[in-house]
């Protein structure tokens, strides 16, 4: 026997010795197979060279350390429902694709992407954009030209440099960097300027043109810009354009109406089993006032479905708001359906708006991800 094993025989014996003396139980070390179960009233430990774990059996073959998990469906992350169970969460994971079931929030912190520094570099506080090396997609700072002026992608947060990797607010609140003063809830876009920093345009409402990126967080005299300024709302920046010679809407002499089409969008369904009919419990708010002008809805898997859709000002809607009329979003024996009709929709959206959804008929669908398209 070779002297290096013999210190941890020793402390398997005086172990095996501790649990007879207190609990008076039968214990047994074995390698290889499971050993037979111990006798009524006593467990039995050994050591499970495939696994690498030490394991205990009860008298009829299960483990002493409790029965194990259940209740918990495969593929979707399990949460503490209380200080001592757990139960399905409303995230799943196949491997592939993470899909969240219901409503998504980031409780006031920044949606983050995390993308490599190119050799020109990006600076905390400042606006970014996206460049090809080689290649290679990296960020770097956008200058104060007019095609970078519609080309930011968010705010650097942490990791500016020439070097390693930039992470960049795109959605949700943090701080940006910004060119003079600021007023608490005007609409922010990339200054034209000052390099990368952020410019209020003065008003609350979506500016005749231009990127915008942000809500502005506090209102800041900016004695000595650019000045970082927290809070600020970030969504996915809109480009708004001015039509030209009529282009747009104008009616000419460059003079054009705005062009800027967002969306509600929404996701039903937990990926897994057939969606119940009735009010899904999802309620997307609208932060813009627009008009609607198309829908599209998609399906995980082929089937059937029609949804109605419901909206209230500054509440939770109900089947009495509903705004659909008798057009719901529908998939019929199919996984995609595009440019829905809105033509019968009460299709006005004030800023504020709460968007509520209701499955009528639903045939093989587990999960739908829809758009309500405005400008």
């Amino acid at each position: 026997m070779k002297r290096s094993i013999l210190p941890a025989i020793a402390l398997i014996l005086l172990l095996a010795a501790a649990l007879t003396a207190v609990v008076s139980s039968q214990v047994t070390f074995t390698a290889g197979t499971t050993p037979g179960n111990p006798s009524s009233g006593k467990f039995r430990l050994w050591a499970n060279l495939s696994s690498g774990f030490l394991e205990c059996l009860n008298s009829s073959g299960g483990s002493c350390m409790g029965g194990g998990l259940s209740g918990l469906t495969t593929n979707t992350l399990p949460k503490a429902t209380s200080a001592t169970t757990i139960a399905d969460s409303n995230v799943t994971d196949n491997g592939t694709v993470i899909s969240v079931a219901g409503q998504f929030s980031i409780k006031g912190n920044p949606f983050i992407i995390e993308l490599p520094n190119s050799s020109t570099g990006t600076a905390n506080g400042l606006l970014a954009k996206l460049v090809n090396t080689a290649g290679v997609l990296q960020v770097q700072t956008i200058t104060t030209s007019a095609a970078d002026q519609a080309a930011a992608i968010g705010c650097v947060i942490s990791g500016g440099g020439n070097t390693g990797s930039a992470l960049i607010m795109i959605a949700g609140t943090g701080s940006c960097k910004f060119d003079g003063a600021t007023t608490a809830s005007h609409i922010a876009i990339p200054s034209a300027t000052s390099a990368g920093a952020l410019h209020d345009t003065g008003a609350t409402s979506s500016p005749a043109s231009g990127e915008v990126m942000a809500t502005v967080g506090a209102t800041d005299a900016c004695a000595s810009p650019p000045c970082l300024i927290a809070g600020n709302l970030f969504m996915t920046p809109d480009i708004v354009a001015t039509g030209g010679n009529g282009n747009g809407g104008g009616g000419g002499g460059g003079g054009g109406a705005k062009q800027q089409q967002r969306a509600i969008p929404f996701t039903i369904g937990d990926g897994s089993n057939v969606i119940t009919p009735g009010d899904q419990g999802v309620y997307p708010s609208s932060r813009f006032a627009c008009t609607i002008n198309a829908i599209d809805i998609s399906a995980k898997e082929s089937g059937s479905i029609t949804v109605d859709v419901w909206k209230k000002a500054g509440g939770i809607p109900t089947g009495s708001d509903k705004i659909s009329a008798s057009a719901p979003m529908t998939l019929s024996s199919a996984q995609l359906n595009q440019a829905g009709s809105v033509s019968t929709w009460t299709k006005a959206v004030a800023s504020g708006d709460v968007f509520g959804f209701s499955v009528v008929t639903v045939s093989t669908v587990t999960r739908v991800v829809g758009q309500i398209w405005c400008n």
